[in-house]
């Protein structure tokens, strides 16, 4: 098990992961895009899961290392967003809900009934 966050008894940094399972590593040259399924646990006790899609890059060594750049995908998303990539993986075109976002603009939330539902985490 490996743990991250500021050290701190019970801060809310601590996390503690209990597993993580590699769904799928798809190959892009000396790099790879990986979709994970993360379970951990808080400093105060609570198991929280999620998943998250990430570029891997390989070391001069062979070593795989995440990237700076990621995207988690809480319990609560995931549905809305399988959906959308599902359509889009069927060929589906669709015109943006939003325009998009100008500098100093503020971003505005979606209508409510296209916001997902659920918990943050996915529970287990």
């Amino acid at each position: 098990m490996a743990s991250s966050g500021s050290g701190g008894n019970g801060s809310r940094g601590d996390l503690e992961i209990i597993s993580e399972i590699v769904m799928v590593a798809i190959p892009r040259g000396d790099e790879e895009l990986r979709v994970t399924f993360t379970r951990a646990r808080t400093g105060q006790g609570r198991d929280v899961a999620w998943h998250s899609l990430r570029v891997f890059w390989k070391t001069d060594a062979g070593e795989w290392r995440p990237g700076k750049q990621g995207i988690t995908i809480r319990g609560g998303e995931l549905r809305a967003v399988a959906d959308a990539l599902t359509k889009a993986a069927s060929g589906g075109t669709g015109t943006p809900r939003e325009p998009a976002q100008q500098p100093g603009r503020p971003a505005t939330a979606p209508p409510a009934a296209e916001t997902a539902s659920g918990d943050d985490d996915i529970p287990f």
